[in-house]
């Protein structure tokens, strides 16, 4: 921990350039990004990493996590259900990348960041699972996603929109909300901020970062203490 084998900063074109960059330069068996904003369990990490180790045929292993915002509230991003729906189905489906560790060897089956996305996570993970990819869920929390400002989801919204429609049209055959259901969403959207005390602007978090960190590590640290470790895989 704390030596670094290679650094370089340098103009790109965005996040997924970056990330192409990254995983080109990388010499590991396992690759797995850390983002400098959010919170990581490291002892799940490990665990998916030895998993990993351990077998050879996995390409890709993803874990649970949560989002946190500025408001200091939790919400649990619960893939598991989609991953088993998607073992017997094979139906595609999307998920953050902040929990997944590949294998440096399967980039040809996973393929890189499309540089023209956003979003680049949604548009992996669904290419991912619509291929032939040999995947593995851990049901351990390894990350929090802590909301901020700058955040890619709430600084690009209405270009995230687009993709996000595009994308489940190419992958999942699923056509976009009519002009009246995406009013309804809108609105509806629109009334559980006002609920929740927000006028829907982007506003700098109220909390420091540091506060939120810790406050995020401890929820890990709550989260897996009541899990049984399981890992599912075909």
């Amino acid at each position: 921990m704390g030596i670094v084998d290679y650094y370089v900063s340098e103009q790109d074109f965005g996040i997924a350039h970056a990330l192409n960059k990254l995983i080109l330069a990388s010499r590991g068996i396992l690759l797995k990004i850390i983002t400098d904003d959010d919170a990581f369990d490291y002892s799940t990490i490990n665990a998916c990493k030895n998993f990993m180790l351990e077998h050879p045929d996995i390409d890709v292993i993803n874990s649970e996590g949560g989002i946190l915002n500025s408001q200091n509230v939790f919400k649990s991003l619960h893939y598991v259900n989609d991953y088993k729906e998607f073992q017997k189905s094979h139906k595609p489906f999307s998920f953050c990348e902040l929990g997944v560790i590949f294998r440096r060897i399967s980039i040809p089956v996973i393929g890189f960041r499309d540089i023209t996305i956003t979003r680049t996570d949604m548009e992996m993970s669904l290419r991912i699972t619509s291929g032939n990819a040999h995947l593995a869920w851990c049901n351990l929390y390894s990350y929090v996603n802590i909301l901020n400002a700058q955040s890619t989801s709430l600084v690009s919204v209405k270009k995230i929109k687009i993709e996000t429609d595009r994308l489940n049209k190419f992958y999942l055959g699923k056509d976009p909300d009519n002009f009246f259901v995406e009013k309804f969403k809108i609105i509806r959207n629109k009334i559980r901020m006002l609920l929740s005390g927000r006028n829907g602007k982007i506003k700098t978090p109220n909390i420091e970062w540091s506060v939120l960190l810790s406050s995020a590590e401890k929820w890990l640290e709550t989260k897996n203490a009541e899990i049984k470790p399981e890992f599912i895989y075909n």
